[in-house]
């Protein structure tokens, strides 16, 4: 669906431009009619017969394209009752739009559809003009009565373009003048140039407020993440400054550490990572040095964590503990 309405007027002009012919001279008083894609296939040719029914198929997918959407929106949100999954399924076409206004952008289709038609099968510029500038001058009182967007800058924006585009054709009559110069055709073409560079400019305007307002939330939102992990950094260092690594002391561990102490000298705490499962204990060592690990299924310590200020017990600094050799952990 997003394909086909993104390629929808483009299929429409190359279908259309494909069936168009052209009137050619081709002696003193005598014209012919050629295909405009392949001048050397006349239109009245026999391969050029089923042109009138290819014409309607192309017009007939033009229209059936916007009432596909009508149809499908309206059975499924009415005679199914999925209103959610509707709004999901055809966002690409109703967003932006009031609620009750969700088939406008089929009008702008069939405004495109008929746009193509004009070019088309309109040879004459001046009478082109005309049925543009009218098609436009529709639309534009269409969008400034209903204001079918749901937001108000969105409704001016397209006002302001539907009104240069009715403008520009309208001054544009004025070459088909036969009083005017071509020095009035200069001044027409500058100021014509000058009032699209202008909306131009008002289309920048519009679009760089909302990108301002977005950019400062972002820029407001990564200062805030920035602020908040400097603040955190900063606090972890200072604990890790003012009371060094945390410890725990285990009461099966005080009673049985003597049993690997090679020295006699019973070690008061030792100093525990986590606890990778209920039945692992992973004892830390100094950098450099081997940690050990001591697998008991049956033993379950439960730690507690040591206040070293109220605590009586003296502190061991880390690098005076000694890793534990495979020996010693098989004998917990």
């Amino acid at each position: 669906c997003v394909n086909m309405f993104a390629m929808y007027q483009t299929l429409i002009a190359q279908s259309t431009t494909v069936l168009s012919c052209v009137d050619l001279v081709v002696a003193d008083g005598e014209r012919k009619s050629f295909v405009k894609v392949d001048m050397s296939i006349p239109c009245q040719d026999g391969t050029h017969k089923m042109s009138t029914a290819g014409l309607l198929f192309a017009i007939g997918y033009g229209f059936g394209i916007p009432s596909a959407f009508i149809f499908g929106y309206q059975f499924m949100n009415g005679r199914l009752g999925r209103p959610a999954q509707t709004r999901a399924m055809f966002m690409f076409l109703i967003g932006g739009y009031q609620d009750r206004f969700w088939w406008w952008q089929s009008l702008i289709m069939v405004r495109k559809l008929l746009l193509v038609l004009i070019v088309v099968f309109i040879s004459n510029a001046e009478l082109q003009t005309y049925c543009g500038m009218w098609t436009m001058g529709i639309a534009l009182i269409l969008q400034v009565v209903l204001a079918p967007n749901s937001q108000p800058n969105f409704n001016q924006v397209e006002a302001l373009s539907l009104a240069i585009i009715t403008v520009t054709l309208n001054f544009s009559l004025l070459y088909f003048w036969p009083q005017m110069t071509d020095a009035s055709k200069n001044v027409l073409t500058v100021l014509l140039i000058l009032a699209t560079f202008g909306a131009i400019v008002l289309f920048a305007v519009y679009l760089y407020r909302p990108l301002r307002g977005m950019l400062g939330e972002k820029l407001a939102l990564v200062k805030e993440l920035q602020g908040k992990a400097a603040a955190a950094l900063q606090e972890r260092e200072e604990n890790a400054a003012q009371k060094g690594q945390r410890v725990f002391r285990s009461d099966r561990a005080h009673r049985d550490v003597d049993r690997f102490d090679d020295d006699g000298d019973a070690e008061e705490l030792l100093e525990v990572g986590a606890l990778a499962s209920p039945t692992r204990i992973n004892l830390t060592a100094p950098a450099g040095a081997e940690a050990g690990v001591a697998r008991r299924p049956q033993f379950r310590p439960v730690f507690e964590e040591v206040d070293r200020e109220e605590d009586d017990a003296p502190y061991i600094p880390r690098r005076e503990h000694r890793s534990l050799t495979a020996e010693q952990l098989s004998q917990l």
